[in-house]
């Protein structure tokens, strides 16, 4: 039996992933029954065919806009209740050149759902979960492309450096490469994702704190990222670089992806975490994260662009105590460390009505 249906009409980027996770044809053992769900053509959803098995791999699905998270609630209910058998199905072999199948043999784990894709991203990963009786899940990241590899190698290797001696960042339990593929694993993280930014300022901000290092303080020219804010403010008077390159700042762990969709609360504890760290520094720019937290929220989910991306994102970022911690970081001003931000590593940054980044500094800092 081919370990790929024919008829899923699959966009080919999902046909590589599943024959990297099943193997090229499959196999000749018993097929395994997997229920599936997708979204456009950005997410695949496939769980082994039992109660609440699409739910699992669901929770994984952090959907950026209301309609998204509407799919995904209709969907986890539809995969609690007694609907569930009616859920489109197919059948798959795990072949011995397959991941899942070596995988298994080898952690004793029974892979019970995956996750594909990222919408907003060429390369596409798989994410599975891995269980075993009497023990905690496990949440595997696995990349077959050079794109997917180099990330999860990123994160890996982030991972591995850092561990849990910062808060919101977990261990690796698992780790696999042989040329063709890598992946990771991780104990799976309870909780749900900010999803009202705003509402939780309070809770991304003291993580955030967790993560500075106040007491070590160095200007912002001698920071990495100084070249990239010099070249993306590249109308800028030699005045104004030099006065912005010697503000002084304090030093900091950064996420990278610091989004509301990356950090998982989990309700009883109130332990906040964060997820995907592939694009992590640890010298990174104090406050930046928090900057990103807003403006990709204001971009992503509501859409907004040009002056309104900026008046929303400047409007968060100088509520309390978002403001009093970028004053803490080192920032004469919110909008000096939106500027920053904007300049170095945010390509969806046009300014308002045309307004130059230096406009928009000197305007509040002048």
């Amino acid at each position: 039996m081919s370990g790929i249906s024919a008829d899923w009409n699959l966009a080919k980027q999902d046909a590589a992933l599943l024959e990297g996770l099943f193997g090229p044809a499959g196999g000749t053992g018993v097929p395994t029954r997997w229920q599936l769900a997708r979204k456009s053509r950005n997410l695949l959803v496939l769980a082994r065919e039992q109660p609440g098995g699409l739910a699992a791999a669901l929770r994984w699905y952090r959907a950026l806009r209301p309609a998204g998270r509407a799919y995904r609630a209709l969907l986890t209910m539809v995969s609690l209740s007694p609907a569930w058998r009616f859920l489109p199905a197919v059948d798959l072999v795990a072949g011995e050149d397959g991941f899942v199948a070596r995988f298994e043999a080898e952690t004793g784990r029974q892979v019970t759902a995956m996750l594909f894709g990222n919408p907003v991203q060429r390369h596409r990963r798989v994410v599975l979960r891995a269980v075993m009786a009497g023990e905690a899940a496990w949440v595997v990241k696995v990349g077959f492309s050079p794109e997917a590899i180099e990330a999860i190698e990123r994160e890996r290797d982030i991972l591995l450096e850092v561990g849990r001696r910062i808060p919101g960042m977990y261990g690796i339990v698992d780790v696999r490469s042989n040329g063709r593929f890598s992946s990771i694993a991780t104990r799976e993280l309870a909780g749900d994702p900010l999803w009202d930014p705003v509402a939780s300022t309070g809770e991304a901000v003291a993580l955030l704190r967790g993560w500075t290092r106040f007491e070590e303080r160095r200007e912002l020219s001698s920071f990495r990222v100084w070249q990239r804010i010099v070249g993306g403010w590249a109308g800028s008077s030699q005045g104004l670089r030099e006065r912005v390159g010697s503000v002084t700042l304090a030093t900091a762990f950064s996420h990278g992806d610091f989004a509301a969709w990356n950090l998982l609360i989990d309700p009883p504890s109130g332990v906040l975490s964060a997820v995907d760290w592939e694009w992590a520094d640890p010298d990174g720019v104090p406050g930046w994260d928090i900057v990103h937290f807003f403006c990709q929220d204001q971009a992503m989910v509501h859409r907004l662009e040009g002056a309104r991306l900026v008046a929303a994102t400047l409007e968060a970022l100088h509520q309390e105590p978002v403001r009093t911690f970028l004053r803490d970081c080192g920032w004469p001003t919110p909008e000096l460390a939106f500027a920053t931000y904007a300049s170095a590593l945010n390509p969806i940054f046009s300014g308002p009505k045309g307004e130059s980044l230096e406009a928009l500094c000197s305007a509040f800092w002048g």
